[in-house]
């Protein structure tokens, strides 16, 4: 979408512009290299493997000016969200790590508030805007209006400087920011001060007490003094506890309290734009293959291309999935039986049939659930096996356990299942059904409210004022359909039961091509009523696509297999060749 993004706005774009179009969100399964090498393609500059060793020359340059420039904007958030983001929805938002507001907050910006409904202008100061979590000082009929920031430049004696602290350079939230604005007279005696931090409080906050202690102190002579103590007062009020939402308290308090000085003659500006991590470092080249980064410090991994430990195992063909393991003595094949009615009670089942068939061992189903059916995913709502009711077609109801996997299929299609459909079970499909059919989660109620105030009280109220031709209105209906996950290796899994184990002598242990190991083994812990210290929940080498798929279903059937395990005594495997695509989707 980012691409597509950018040759709509640019048919041919550059490679800096390529570069700069895919700093918003990817999925960590992608990897970035392959589409950077992709992407490259788009671009008539990069076309000739000479290229490959032309270095840039020095382009840092000072920038001089009575306003600030944009040349810093593209480290806040990413493409996408810039394209959208406005100044006064930061503002309103009320995020206690807003990239914007202790800059606001520092330099004391006013609002103007307009009363859509009585057509009044409210000034406030952006420093009593915030009153907790997300929790404005404003009325339902208020709307931002404007933002007044003073103008600093003119005054030689102001210094204003901003922080961010970031777990990465590109499309990334702060994990402590601030800014600090500081007046001096002529004998360098503090006459105004302001300082503010976000990230370390359930909003941005304003430190009065920190301001008052500052105004009146000799800034040059006494600057270690009023560090120290700067310092102690920080540590005072600003004190994280081990429970702080967000964690990391004790690096969130190092990081308010480091102490950074300012040597730029341009003081209301960076001087530079490059310097990262104490070395400098060239913009990313779109090389195929090849990362030159020039680091200092040869010993310094940060930056270096390393090669995938199994990559080579993957182009080879011989990286190792959960099929790859091989068959282990006294191993049953597991089959999994669904339901095939999507609203229904289930009235009986009949297993008899298939028990009477070549090879097949056992039936599995809630009845062998030692401790209990309900998994964790879904608490107190989704069953491992089906018991009384199938809410939609393709719901785990049993497993048939076989000497072979043929013989395990064979026997699934002589399981009956009998059904009686819920009277009125006409299906619900999407929440216009929903609605339609009264069908509501009365416990569980929430309103997602914009405002207060309705569409169509809005335009009346602003009709014949001066924002009335400021805005735009689009209407209509908007549905987005489901997507299901299309990986090559299906969900499998090798669970091998104590009795069996020769890996584990006093546990059990489970191959499971799964994301989610943790939730694995506390699903199979509460169904089998063991401690979680007796089971092991192993990966193999590779799992053949995930994508958020194999967090949870792959726990679910690990779980079934294990209730077989534990019934059987034996290894049971879940082969990833039964999940055709048609039962998978």
């Amino acid at each position: 979408m980012s691409l597509y993004s950018l040759l709509r706005n640019y048919s041919k774009p550059t490679i800096k512009q390529i570069e700069l179009s895919l700093d918003g969100n990817l999925c960590r399964c992608t990897g970035y290299r392959s589409i950077l090498d992709m992407a490259i393609s788009l671009s008539d500059e990069y076309n000739h493997d000479l290229n490959d060793n032309i270095n840039d020359t020095n382009n840092n340059t000072s920038i001089y000016g009575n306003g600030c420039g944009n040349y810093q904007c593209k480290w806040f958030a990413s493409t996408p969200i810039r394209n959208v983001a406005s100044i006064g929805g930061n503002i309103m938002t009320g995020s206690p790590i807003s990239d914007l507001v202790p800059i606001w907050q520092s330099l004391n910006a006013k609002l103007n508030l307009l009363n859509i409904k009585t057509n009044e202008i409210r000034n406030i100061s952006i420093r009593d805007l915030y009153i907790g979590y997300r929790k404005l000082n404003i009325l339902p009929t208020e709307i931002l209006l404007n933002v007044i920031i003073p103008n600093i430049v003119t005054d030689n004696n102001i210094y204003c400087k901003a922080f961010k602290q970031s777990k990465r350079k590109e499309d990334d939230i702060a994990i402590v920011n601030s800014c600090m604005t500081i007046k001096l007279n002529n004998n360098n005696i503090i006459e105004d001060c302001s300082i503010s931090f976000g990230g370390m409080s359930f909003m941005v906050i304003y430190l009065n007490y920190l301001n008052e202690y500052l105004i009146g102190k000799n800034f040059i002579e006494n600057y270690n003094l009023i560090l120290e103590n700067s310092i102690k007062l920080l540590n005072e009020k600003l004190n994280l506890n081990e429970n702080t939402p967000g964690g990391q308290s004790l690096y969130r308090m190092t990081l308010s309290q480091k102490e950074e000085s300012i040597q730029s003659e341009y003081h209301y500006l960076p001087k530079i734009d490059k310097y990262e991590f104490g070395q400098y470092i060239q913009d990313l080249k779109l090389k195929s293959n090849i990362i030159d980064l020039n680091l200092v410090k040869e010993l310094n991994t940060i930056g270096k291309n390393h090669v995938d430990i199994y990559g080579k195992k993957s182009v080879e063909g011989k990286s190792q999935y959960l099929d790859d393991i091989p068959h282990l003595e006294n191993e049953l094949q597991a089959y999994p039986i669904f339901t095939t009615q999507p609203y229904a009670k289930i009235i009986e089942i009949d297993e008899s049939k298939a028990l009477e068939m070549e090879g097949v061992k056992y039936f599995v189903n809630y009845k062998d659930v030692p401790n209990n059916n309900i998994g964790i995913v879904i608490p107190n709502e989704e069953e491992v096996f089906k018991s009384s009711e199938s809410t939609s077609c393709g719901q785990l109801i049993g497993l048939i356990l076989a000497n072979t996997l043929n013989q395990a299929r064979e026997a699934s299609k002589k399981v009956i299942i009998k059904y009686q459909p819920f009277e009125n079970s006409k299906p619900i499909l999407n929440i216009d059904d929903a609605i339609n059919s009264n069908s509501f989660f009365n416990d569980q109620y929430r309103h997602l409210q914009s405002s207060n105030i309705s569409f169509s009280e809005f335009k009346e109220m602003i009709k014949n004022t001066k924002i009335e031709n400021e805005y735009e209105y689009i209407e209509g209906d908007c549905y987005i359909g489901g997507q299901e996950h299309f990986y090559l290796e299906t969900q499998s899994c090798l669970v091998i039961p104590e009795s069996n184990n020769f890996i584990e002598k006093s546990g059990w242990t489970i191959y499971s091509s799964t994301q989610s190991i943790s939730t694995t083994q506390q699903l199979v812990s509460k169904a089998l009523n063991l401690s979680m210290n007796q089971i092991q929940v192993k990966t193999p080498q590779k799992i053949g696509g995930g994508f958020g798929g194999k967090e949870t279903r792959a726990s679910v059937l690990a779980c079934a297999c294990a209730i077989g395990a534990l019934k059987s005594q034996q290894t049971v495997r879940l082969w990833n060749v039964i999940f055709n695509r048609t039962i998978k989707l």
